[in-house]
């Protein structure tokens, strides 16, 4: 099955979290529309996309299927955010809803929410 990117690439989320974890590149949440996984509904849920330290967005791809890393509900956005960034002292995530949706191909001036370290 053929997945369309929302960015110009992927990448996996594994490299993704060695980038970060050495400083370099961010990874963030953006309101998506997808298939959920058991029920294929198409429904709005958080993807994870990478900026890497020269500005280009990648979508963010699980190893096993590379398909767009994605949650269904807020506490499981913040829960891989809390995994990812461990010393963050707090996160904001767009709110899902319909508004806040990105279309494949449209990541010019989006609003990139970065993790509060202070």
């Amino acid at each position: 099955m053929f997945h369309e990117n929302y960015s110009m690439g992927s990448v996996t989320i594994s490299e993704a979290i060695k980038a970060v974890s050495n400083g370099q590149g961010l990874i963030f949440p953006l309101v998506v529309l997808e298939r959920k996984v058991r029920s294929q509904e198409m429904a709005l849920v958080y993807g994870f996309f990478f900026r890497d330290d020269d500005g280009r967005i990648f979508d963010l791809t699980t190893v096993r299927t590379g398909f767009l890393k994605t949650m269904t509900d807020a506490n499981g956005a913040m829960n891989l955010l809390q995994e990812i960034y461990p010393d963050a002292k707090s996160f904001t995530l767009p709110a899902l809803v319909e508004k806040n949706v990105v279309r494949r191909r449209e990541l010019d001036n989006i609003q990139i929410f970065e993790p509060n370290f202070s």
